[in-house]
């Protein structure tokens, strides 16, 4: 897979950036393919730190996160 911003049923939060608990800001997300499944890999900034992250997670990490949103 590579990188999109929707996948079938799926697509990534379009109103990125967002904010969320521990006064971290998702920057930007895009689907990715991880161990053979479809995860979300998004570009975290947490705190007062001014290096993003880059977290992996699962589809319903992400739905939790509001980084996607279902179609």
């Amino acid at each position: 897979m590579t990188r999109t911003k929707t996948i079938p049923g799926y697509q990534i939060q379009p109103m990125l950036p967002i904010t969320f608990y521990l006064d971290g800001t998702v920057l930007d997300a895009d689907f990715i393919e991880y161990d053979g499944k479809p995860c979300v890999e998004a570009l975290v900034r947490i705190g007062l730190n001014t290096n993003p992250y880059t977290l992996v997670l699962s589809l319903r990490q992400a739905r939790e996160a509001d980084i996607i949103e279902t179609v």
